[in-house]
């Protein structure tokens, strides 16, 4: 398998773009990747912001192996969620286009008993970043929810 946190150090620098949210209203996103403690781990800081310029969604995200097994794993703090959230990386995978999508998960998507999420992170051929998110409240369906595709900042 590709060393994952390499790949993502390659990506440091800053991305925006455009995306549909869960309620089918467009929103602003923009990432910043930052590779941290010698380049071992990633530092993911997302904001999303409707188009009025208020912000719908805060995260901060470290991607790291976790200590003794080596599993890529990504802890977000989001202003969405109440704390933490640990979602360990599910899929690695090719896409038809040459996009490479990181898949990472809390929770089992079949359980509507509880909160359940995936986050996919695309890395997209073309200096472009994909961002998904599916979910699923307690009695609620697991579906995607919302997704956005970035560009590099000239300035990155």
């Amino acid at each position: 398998m590709p060393n994952v946190i390499e790949d993502l150090c390659r990506l440091s620098g800053s991305y925006a773009g455009d995306g549909i949210e869960h309620t089918g209203n467009g929103f602003k996103g923009e990432l910043t990747i930052a590779p941290i403690v010698q380049r071992r781990g990633v530092l993911l800081l997302f904001t999303a912001k409707n188009l009025k310029g208020q912000i719908l969604q805060e995260e901060h995200t470290l991607v790291a192996p976790m200590m003794g097994t080596g599993q890529i794993g990504m802890w977000t703090l989001g202003s969405n969620i109440g704390g933490v959230l640990f979602h360990p990386l599910r899929r690695d995978e090719r896409l038809h286009d040459g996009s490479r999508a990181l898949t990472f998960g809390a929770g089992d998507p079949t359980d509507s008993s509880s909160f359940r999420e995936e986050i996919t992170l695309e890395i997209c051929v073309g200096d472009q970043i994909g961002y998904r998110y599916a979910w699923g409240h307690p009695g609620g369906d697991f579906a995607p929810r919302s997704s956005l595709r970035m560009a590099r900042l000239a300035s990155s």
